[in-house]
């Protein structure tokens, strides 16, 4: 009877494994459409609602960014008892930029500060 109920497991896997694929292609399909992928029977104003949602989200992930280098930097300070001499020994490399405008955030070494330059991102 054992092996019955390992055929089960293994196919309520398959199932939740495909299941969750779906609902991945589905999400990238809404996605790609509410960006400006959908269609060319668009105007200008529908074009620009895409501009500002892309342009929205940007700035949430620029926030994102600024919340887990700060995270990091405040581990790096609790372990070693002071903070990085600069951004990059705080975190990740590849975050050190707001991803809307490209530009390198700031940081304070003797305060253990980190902000973006991007007009809006200042209070973040």
């Amino acid at each position: 009877m054992r092996p019955l109920r390992q055929a089960e497991s293994r196919g309520l896997a398959l199932v939740s494994l495909l299941a969750a694929l779906v609902i991945i292609a589905i999400l990238a399909v809404l996605l790609l459409s509410a960006i400006g992928g959908g269609g060319s029977s668009g105007s200008g104003k529908k074009k620009s609602k895409a501009a500002g949602a892309l342009n929205k989200a940007r700035g949430v992930q620029c926030k994102q960014n600024l919340e887990l280098i700060r995270s990091m930097i405040l581990e790096k300070e609790i372990e070693e008892g002071h903070y990085p001499a600069r951004l990059r020994d705080g975190g990740p490399g590849s975050v050190t930029r707001c991803p809307q405008t490209d530009k390198p955030y700031s940081y304070d070494p003797r305060t253990g500060k980190v902000w973006c330059t991007t007009p809006g991102h200042e209070n973040w």
